[in-house]
């Protein structure tokens, strides 16, 4: 992406996300922090769903500084290419979420969802979600100038997902920080 793109892209109030309208990260946590009270007072569960978009193994590295400037233009051009899947995804979720459930852009490659229910529960959430993101990938590639061109650039970049069932007791900034070290971890 260009300067320019990267700048409308973090330009941010603080409460919504600007590429993606999503609420800010900020938000999420204390929204977090509400439903963990509700849940933990109702004796409900809560889970954190995150979706992270990833290089998919056989694409390019992710190691810029030792690239020549055509690779720089390509890992440009992918860059573009995965936001177009972060909007693809977030379209997704605001679509797929239950009215209680909120999310987030965590990071420039992936949301946080904040799920109301348990593990079992949310293991179907992410297969529904999952299959949702499949179907307007679909369309998306229907509706694109060169469809074959735009499949194999979204077939370098899959989503990879992870369900946090909240602990009990919950201590929920150790829970955050664990989740941190998770999602934020080189894989």
């Amino acid at each position: 992406m260009n300067q320019e793109s990267w700048q409308i892209e973090f330009a941010n109030n603080g409460i919504v996300d600007s590429l993606t309208g999503s609420p800010a990260p900020s938000i999420f946590r204390s929204e977090l922090f509400r439903a963990s009270a509700r849940s933990h007072r109702g004796g409900g569960e809560i889970c954190i769903i995150t979706f992270r978009t990833v290089r998919a193994s056989n694409s390019e590295s992710k190691q810029r500084s030792k690239k020549s400037d055509a690779q720089k233009k390509i890992l440009n051009s992918l860059d573009q290419i995965q936001t177009l899947k972060i909007l693809e995804i977030a379209e997704t979720l605001k679509n797929s979420i239950r009215g209680g459930d909120f999310f987030t852009r965590m990071s420039v490659s992936g949301f946080w969802l904040c799920f109301h229910g348990g593990k079992i529960e949310a293991m179907t959430a992410v297969a529904r979600i999952l299959e949702n993101l499949n179907e307007l990938n679909k369309r998306n590639l229907a509706a694109a100038s060169n469809p074959s061109e735009r499949a194999a650039d979204f077939a370098q970049f899959e989503v990879k997902t992870a369900i946090h069932s909240s602990p009990k007791p919950m201590d929920l900034s150790a829970w955050i920080d664990e989740i941190d070290q998770s999602y934020f971890a080189v894989t």
